[in-house]
């Protein structure tokens, strides 16, 4: 292996992972953002709903405030919380209907923790893989001399950014698959 072929091997991956990283954040972010927004809406919907006094949906001022403050504040799990209330006080005819919505943004919500789990592991993977593949670039020099410990390098240095480039594309089927 030559110190020029070890320098483009470090070179264009660290290029490559911060590329594929960048993306996927803004991929990502923009199903959180989605999310988000269907819960704020949810919010939204279910206190007008109780101002108008429709169907099912009684008329709880205190309630009511805790779900506007909550939706004003970006407040998910207050928006859940409150929503949880209301269906407490419900008429039993209509519980089964609010355990729907209410399931369906508990599902949404743990969709948005677990992209953001997920998100900041392949971050601190790819960040660490970056650094590695700089590191291998700054040593090309001493790398090359011992033909073994150039293939040891290359070789544990490809696995770190396989492993950075396997949570990207989880995290990446992850966001676009279940948020659709």
């Amino acid at each position: 292996m030559t110190e020029d072929t070890l320098y483009y091997f470090f070179s264009a991956s660290a290029q490559v992972l911060a590329a594929l990283g960048g993306l996927v954040v803004i991929v990502v972010q923009d199903r959180i953002s989605r999310n988000e927004n269907f819960l704020l809406g949810t919010g939204k919907a279910f206190a007008r709903r109780m101002e108008r006094e429709e169907d099912g949906y009684p008329r709880d001022n205190r309630a009511l405030g805790r779900i506007k403050d909550s939706v004003d504040r970006g407040d998910l799990v207050g928006i859940l919380d409150a929503m949880k209330g209301v269906s407490r006080i419900a008429e039993d005819r209509f519980k089964p209907n609010f355990e729907k919505v209410i399931a369906l943004c508990q599902e949404r919500y743990k969709l948005i923790k677990d992209l953001l789990c997920l998100l900041r592991k392949t971050v601190k993977a790819n960040i660490i893989a970056i650094v590695v593949l700089l590191l291998g670039l700054a040593l090309c020099e001493c790398i090359c001399q011992d033909e073994c410990i150039a293939i040891a390098v290359v070789v544990s240095m490809g696995l770190i950014v396989l492993y950075a480039l396997c949570l990207i594309v989880k995290l990446t089927l992850k966001g676009m698959v279940e948020s659709g």
